[in-house]
């Protein structure tokens, strides 16, 4: 085996992400409404959708350069509650995917940067100008 593959390309990763997703989920005390459905699969990142009792769940596998992503989103979502859904779209209107400054503080400020770019940029597009 390679090892250059990334761990979802690797034998056995799915039946152990799924046992993961299913104790996580039953641990929620919601019940799985189906089986995952593989939404993406890129050399940086598998994302499978679980349809469950709450809605549908994503379940996002990174590789190592961007495995600070969930712990980063959590930290946001800790500092600002009712921004985090925007992270997706951020990642898809200006292609931010990681960043460049490390440290709390420093991130904090680029995330700042970040969100005042997609701001001026939804701005523009809807003044019309």
């Amino acid at each position: 085996m390679p090892a250059q593959r990334q761990p979802w390309e690797r034998p056995g990763w799915f039946e152990r992400a799924l046992a993961w997703i299913n104790a996580t989920i039953s641990g929620q005390g919601w019940v799985r409404g189906g089986e995952p459905v593989q939404v993406r699969h890129t050399a940086v990142s598998a994302v499978l959708r679980v349809p469950t009792s709450a809605g549908d769940l994503y379940f996002k596998a990174n590789n190592q350069f961007s495995a600070h992503e969930g712990r980063l989103t959590e930290m946001l979502w800790r500092l600002a509650p009712d921004r985090v859904p925007e992270i997706g779209i951020i990642k898809e209107v200006l292609g931010f995917r990681q960043f460049s400054l490390r440290g709390e503080l420093a991130a904090a400020g680029e995330w700042c940067l970040v969100c005042l770019a997609f701001n001026l940029k939804r701005f523009h597009t809807l003044s019309g100008v």
